[in-house]
């Protein structure tokens, strides 16, 4: 085998394959280069390790995906061992304007061969999942995946070299070390205190329905939904609220509902008057409504009873924010992605930002709340 190889994995596609998901299976993996082709399955992959032992530069696609696979498979890639991720280098070579750029459209791109697209159309789209596709079939989808990574490499090394983009190369080599930090850092992930948090969500919504009760004494006689935007415009700026009652028109006189009341569904409207100017260039692109994002309603100008309704729905939205992505939202996310032992593996990601910094999904690990952080358990004694 070559001192530098492309290597790809096909594995089952709950959650997009998620190396995390207890029911997921590596299926097929191969390494190679535009001339070699050295497939494995998870039972057999002893001389895959000694090839990575040995290797000089491994090429990737969306690298991290591939390396924990690998881990969970117990082949090991060294801290130092250097990675080429195709899907970074796309990314930094379009000035971080191509978020997440795919194989196929990067070799479209390049003019390089693309992957088939048999397996996604024919298989994967109709919900037959990886183990259930023809060997031939797989083996052949893999071997193009593997030509097409180890090809796209060659054509990247040599746009490293043009005057267009001088200097990209280093920044690509250190974001590919920071790679490697950061497939350690999702493949640890973080313990999460799923039942303590699910307490405290209950807590706040109890909170949550205090707000809500200052909220709709303002309003006794209008069935305001605090969950529409609509509402929520009409309430401060102004507008009407529809909303479809049961009125009653007489009896049932005969059949076995006789003399039962009998009720007709009619409009009602509710109209609103204006609490507060809204702000300039927050209109809506629905004539008559405003935005009531949380950056607006933090800036609108009132006293009294006004101020008293915007601080209310600022406290309610913080609280739904917490419960409904963090106490609520992570214990959710494990059960998703069925990670166990309560270990929740966020994602970092390299090709998002344009100004090139590091973003956090699932959750975003950036920038957890103060009082969420209590229920992230250390593994680590001091």
């Amino acid at each position: 085998m070559n001192d530098v190889f492309a290597l790809d994995i096909e594995t089952t596609t709950f959650q997009k394959g998620d190396p995390f998901a207890t029911c997921n299976s590596l299926v097929l993996g191969a390494i190679g280069t535009s001339k070699l082709y050295h497939p494995f399955t998870p039972d057999a992959y002893d001389d895959v390790q000694s090839a990575l032992a040995s290797a000089t530069m491994v090429v990737l696609f969306n690298a991290k995906f591939d390396l924990h696979w690998c881990r969970r498979m117990g082949l090991h890639f060294g801290i130092r061992l250097p990675v080429w991720d195709c899907q970074l280098a796309e990314f930094i070579l379009s000035n971080q304007q191509w978020k997440y750029p795919s194989l196929d459209e990067s070799c479209e791109r390049r003019s390089l061969p693309r992957k088939l697209d048999v397996v996604k159309k024919e298989y994967w789209e109709k919900g037959i999942d990886t183990p259930d596709i023809p060997h031939d079939i797989l083996d052949e989808y893999l071997r193009g995946d593997i030509n097409s990574t180890y090809q796209l490499y060659l054509a990247q090394q040599v746009a490293f070299k043009t005057p267009e983009h001088a200097g990209k190369y280093r920044l690509f080599r250190i974001c590919c070390y920071d790679l490697m930090v950061l497939q350690e850092m999702e493949y640890n992930g973080f313990l999460f205190a799923c039942e303590a948090a699910k307490e405290e969500s209950l807590r706040l919504e109890k909170k949550s329905t205090e707000y809500d009760a200052i909220i709709y004494n303002e309003f006794p006689d209008v069935p305001i939904n605090l969950g529409s935007p609509n509402h929520i415009s009409c309430m401060l700026y102004g507008g009407e609220i529809t909303a479809t009652c049961k009125v009653p028109i007489g009896v049932f006189k005969t059949g076995v509902r006789a003399g039962q009341p009998k009720f007709q569904n009619v409009d009602q409207i509710y109209t609103l008057e204006r609490l507060v100017e809204p702000l300039k260039g927050s209109e809506l692109a629905k004539e008559g409504y405003y935005g009531t994002s949380e950056d607006i309603l933090k800036s609108l100008k009132g006293s009294g009873r006004v101020k008293r309704i915007i601080q209310a729905l600022l406290d309610r939205r913080g609280i739904e924010k917490l419960r409904g992505t963090y106490y609520d939202g992570i214990p959710k996310l494990l059960d998703e992605h069925q990670w166990r032992d309560s270990t929740v593996h966020g994602q970092f990601n390299q090709c998002v930002a344009v100004t090139g910094r590091l973003s956090s999904t699932k959750p975003n690990q950036q920038n957890l709340p103060g009082g969420c952080k209590k229920f992230c358990i250390s593994r680590f004694d001091y």
